[in-house]
């Protein structure tokens, strides 16, 4: 598991490709639609690994959508806490995965 708070942990820790590009593009219209200056304990992007799906066992998440990037199926999630913090959830396409995310969307 991944988690990234700030537009240097996308450039820094991710591939060059079409998935670090979205990534960086949703960040800067964060930024942009809110007014921040950074993300920090308002916004994180977490990358899941199959193995790390009990990630989300105590989540209610909002949808599950699959989106693919250089040709890599990703499902993408999103889990808003009362607090006003969110995440950006993404863990690469497997049907159990989506079963699981499926299983907590509200």
């Amino acid at each position: 598991m991944r988690k990234i708070d700030s537009i240097e942990l996308i450039q820094e820790e991710l591939p060059d490709g079409e998935f670090k590009n979205y990534l960086i593009d949703k960040y800067n219209g964060i930024m942009q639609e809110y007014g921040l200056n950074g993300i920090s304990g308002i916004f994180s992007i977490i990358l899941l690994q199959h193995e790390d799906i009990g990630y989300i066992s105590d989540k209610y998440l909002e949808f599950c959508e699959e989106i693919t990037f250089d040709d890599t199926a990703w499902l993408h999630t999103v889990w808003a806490a009362s607090d006003g913090y969110s995440e950006d959830i993404y863990i690469p396409y497997s049907d159990s995965a989506k079963s699981v995310i499926e299983g907590r969307c509200l």
